[in-house]
């Protein structure tokens, strides 16, 4: 994107002003907008928790000029104005609150409209030194920046004195690419107006202040060394490292990261002038994945968002319908990338193998205002998590959505597991079109692999349900096989109501068909186990016999032959590893 600097967008900055009148129902103040005037609203929000941040301050960024700043409101609301007259294609909102990480998110014109919510990752170390002091800056005993003695100045350029509190975040793009800033590009070498997409190795953010709270900054000549966790395979031995821009919302090239092993841990190590998020990227080769959006009547959808998510790498990218519904948005060349659309709604997540070639969808992605999406991510350890979804299928009996049934038809409604992860990291995707039926809906995560309990600083779980979003994280405690997550009930009217249950478990949250025991350690009876037998084992029955397979060295082949293809799904899972 070509940003267009706009002398009414920097006269408004200079110059807006809010008008504000007192609500005595909530005691809120409540902004008026201003007669030529827009309006972007939405909340602050915890990242993990959906609890509401409040008196924390949000910005409003166009064509590369701030053009309004709010403080949230005691429920977390906010709301930023701009003139009428401007033109963009995209605004940036951002925001940094004390405690939290910078986010940032860009917002096409198209979607000023909508609830524009910012979801802040709690920090994950507090650390203050001495500014007179040389220090290293750590998170759980690893150093993330080193700073030598008197490097900071306040906003006057005076040089810091007394103690400097740092803010340290890291992300680790494998584990959950969502918590970067802003849109995973940047200005292309060739073409300063175009943007191409980048892929990410780590990032961290650090951000300081000083004893009264004040924002300060690298002095001029200085510079401080950073250590940003390596994540992906393969790890290049150098990197190229990107800062983000917040006012322009892009990544900017500025410096080089060398591949460092510390103690048995890569970090990619570099020198930095200034901080913001610092993030070890490169521009990788595309392709372009062309489709179409339509609505559940057919009628095509314009200025629908689209999105990509790399599997096999730590990249996004978006794009927008056109006014016949149709896209065409970048992807990594050779890769497996994840595809949908919303506009608030949302589509199903299409699983596309990409080549050297442009590529295109043969089948529209559908936007119903009704669809469901609940996603699942983890981090490197257990290996393969398990979705299951429970819910009514008639009036007497209960559906199970697992790995090995990934679609189920409910009163003439599918719902999808449309992607099953085994290898780490995930996700899985289950979607749902319609709640069908009234009654009760379970969702559930298994411990397939169970190598190593699920860990809960790793592990969420998102619900997209009515156009809102709930995020899940497991409980404290001993992590047992299952972990129970949400139930939502639906009422005859339609109407849902989201119960969190986020319990750890030995059992499945309900008894289904397929949990009739069969165990056996006698090798011929196992290489003899008939069809019916294997239709019928449970999980729990199967990680036994594959237990058992495995210790007597029996051939999977054996098995398979006489399996049904619940069976041999469940085993040829395993032996994929």
């Amino acid at each position: 994107m070509k940003f267009k600097y706009s002398k009414v967008a920097m006269l408004l900055a200079l110059s807006s002003t809010l008008v504000a009148c007192n609500d005595t129902s909530n005691n809120q103040e409540i902004v008026q907008q201003e007669e030529g005037k827009s309006s972007v609203t939405g909340n602050l929000k915890d990242y993990y928790t959906n609890a509401a941040i409040a008196q924390k301050s949000v910005q409003l960024s166009i064509n590369g000029v701030v053009v309004d700043s709010t403080m949230s409101n005691d429920d977390g609301s906010f709301e930023l104005q701009f003139l009428d007259t401007l033109i963009f294609d995209n605004a940036i909102l951002s925001s940094d609150a004390e405690g939290y990480t910078e986010v940032s998110k860009r917002v096409a014109s198209t979607e000023i409209d909508l609830e524009n919510n910012l979801y802040l990752p709690p920090i994950h170390a507090q650390v203050v030194f001495s500014a007179s002091e040389s220090s290293e800056l750590q998170v759980d005993g690893n150093t993330l920046v080193k700073i030598e003695a008197d490097s900071f100045v306040n906003a006057n350029g005076e040089t810091v004195t007394g103690n400097i509190t740092s803010e340290l975040f890291i992300i680790d793009p494998t584990n959950d690419i969502d918590l970067m800033p802003g849109e995973m590009v940047t200005a292309s070498a060739t073409d300063p107006s175009a943007e191409v997409p980048i892929e990410s190795f780590g990032a961290i953010t650090a951000t300081f202040t000083d004893d009264s709270g004040e924002a300060v900054r690298l002095a001029d000549g200085k510079t401080a060394e950073v250590r940003i966790p390596a994540s992906g395979s393969p790890l290049p031995e150098t990197m190229p490292l990107y800062y983000y821009d917040n006012i322009n919302g892009i990544w900017v090239e500025e410096g080089v990261a060398t591949l460092t092993d510390m103690d048995s841990v890569y970090y990619y190590v570099g020198t930095v002038s200034h901080f913001t998020t610092w993030n070890a990227d490169r521009v990788y080769e595309t392709i372009m994945i062309g489709g179409c959006v339509v609505d559940t009547e057919g009628e095509a959808i314009s200025s629908a968002r689209i999105s990509t998510e790399g599997q096999d790498y730590n990249g996004r990218s978006s794009a927008y319908s056109d006014a016949d519904g149709y896209f065409s948005i970048a992807a990594k060349m050779d890769s497996q990338v994840f595809v949908s659309a919303n506009t608030g709604q949302q589509s199903r997540t299409l699983t596309i193998n990409t080549e050297d070639q442009n590529t295109t969808i043969d089948e529209c992605l559908i936007l119903d205002n009704a669809t469901s999406k609940i996603e699942l991510k983890w981090g490197l350890n257990p290996d393969d998590l398990d979705s299951h979804f429970f819910g009514p299928s008639d009036e007497n009996n209960r559906f199970h959505i697992a790995y090995y049934n990934q679609t189920v038809v409910v009163n003439g409604s599918n719902i999808y597991l449309d992607v099953d992860d085994t290898d780490s990291y995930g996700p899985e995707i289950i979607t749902v079109p319609q709640y069908s039926l009234p009654g009760i809906y379970k969702y559930a995560i298994y411990n397939f692999s169970n190598e190593t309990a699920i860990k809960p600083s790793e592990t969420r779980v998102e619900l997209i349900l009515d156009e809102q979003r709930t995020l899940f994280v497991p409980p404290a405690g001993e992590a047992k096989r299952w972990w129970h997550v949400f139930e939502v009930e639906v009422f005859e009217d339609g109407t849902k109501t989201v119960t969190t249950v986020n319990e750890w478990s030995n059992s499945a949250p309900e008894e289904t068909d397929d949990e009739e025991e069969f165990e056996s350690n006698d090798e011929n009876s196992l290489q003899q186990a008939s069809t019916a037998q294997l239709s019928s084992i449970s999980m729990q029955s199967t990680r036994s016999l594959i237990n058992t397979i495995e210790s007597k060295k029996i051939t999977t082949s054996n098995i398979v032959e006489q399996s049904n293809t619940a069976s041999s799904l469940l085993i040829n899972k395993y032996y994929a590893k």
